[in-house]
């Protein structure tokens, strides 16, 4: 039996999405109590060129974990605590007159740092951060009590503490930290230019929804592949995103974390506060989405699936990508479509992908 072969409804929803012009193929990968169950990919690039297990892919902010997990080896290693203040370790954020705002706050998205462009990747890192440095939080916001989810200052500002803790660039750190101890050979958040050079031909496209198809998004340009931007800019075959889950399951033999720093990263932190960004209620640990189903499990963004374990965790990339765990059942799930449809569409597509995978495997209770 061929490894889709056991996913027959799972297959079913990423041809219907290709044939409704949603992508025009995933890369997915599925394991279950630590047995690879598929590591594959489905459909093309476009034009005819075959999409294949190998490509290196975009994950957008479902790559957000890695820096999470960074700061979770730090901690460990007794170098930075979860209340710390960002001041302590950036101390341009106190010198520009914000509030007091921890690293857990940060992690949890109740800092409430502004969603724009900061100019990334023309600008450098030390121009993007600088920018966030010296914009005002928005009138009226006391970290701690609002919720909204940052897409990007928050994590270049955790970024810039990874950097000053390491006195590493950010791409040499996260390899260091989380890449190289889980195997995760092919990943990377920025490369420099005679890596570059090696990985383009490898690197996957990724596309656009437009009137009457999808249009490549031509993200695969040297500055957006060598420039690091934590939040959204991390890439490698969709299995290395799923084994990294994999060894964040509790009964895992391959964590770099503590069992107590990883219960710190993957339970509730954040309970029932409405996100602002989401427009609805999302329960977070430090940087992992938790389970949301109880708030609505037709509803809840970038949700697992209606057929989760309440202690389900992980992240979705924007409108193409997911990696979760479920510890209930030992899963791990990650895949990324190469169409980027708009969060309406995109909502729909993944439930009902994480709901067929979950269907496929009788874990539906």
């Amino acid at each position: 039996m061929s490894s889709w072969e056991r996913f027959p409804e799972t297959l079913k929803v990423i041809k219907e999405a290709r044939d409704a012009r949603q992508h025009h193929g995933v890369q997915i990968y599925i394991s279950l109590q630590g047995e690879t169950l598929l590591d594959s990919a489905w459909g093309t690039q476009g034009e005819g060129e075959s999409l294949t297990a190998e490509a290196v892919m975009l994950w957008l902010s479902a790559g957000k974990p890695l820096t999470t997990v960074a700061l979770g080896v730090l901690h460990d290693r007794g170098q930075l605590d979860w209340g710390d203040s960002l001041g302590q370790w950036i101390p341009e954020w106190a010198m520009f007159g914000h509030p007091d705002v921890t690293l857990a706050q940060l992690l949890m998205h109740t800092a409430g740092l502004e969603n724009r462009d900061w100019g990334w990747p023309e600008n450098t890192w030390s121009e993007i951060v600088s920018k966030i440095l010296q914009s005002p939080l928005p009138e009226g916001w006391v970290p701690g009590e609002k919720a909204g989810y940052v897409v990007a200052a928050s994590w270049f500002l955790l970024g810039e503490v990874i950097v000053r803790i390491t006195s590493q660039n950010f791409s040499s750190a996260l390899n260091e930290l989380v890449l190289a101890p889980l195997g995760m050979e092919n990943s990377f958040c920025g490369l420099d230019e005679e890596e570059y050079q090696t990985v383009e031909p490898r690197l996957g496209k990724m596309f656009g929804r437009v009137p009457g198809g999808l249009e490549n998004l031509n993200w695969n340009q040297r500055d957006r592949v060598i420039n690091a931007a934590p939040g959204g800019n991390c890439r490698g075959p969709i299995r290395e995103l799923g084994r990294f889950y994999e060894s964040l399951l509790p009964k895992a033999d391959s964590n770099i974390l503590r069992r107590e720093t990883l219960r710190d990263l993957t339970s509730r932190q954040r309970v029932g506060m409405f996100d602002e960004t989401f427009r609805h209620r999302v329960d977070w640990g430090y940087g992992f989405m938790i389970n949301s189903n109880r708030y609505g499990a037709q509803t809840a963004p970038y949700s697992f699936g209606r057929y989760a374990g309440a202690e389900t965790f992980g992240h979705g990339g924007s409108q193409c990508a997911i990696g979760f765990a479920d510890p209930e059942h030992g899963l791990v799930v990650a895949w990324v479509a190469n169409g980027r449809i708009g969060e309406p569409r995109h909502h729909e597509r993944n439930l009902k992908l994480n709901q067929a995978i979950y269907e496929d495997l009788e874990l539906v209770h």
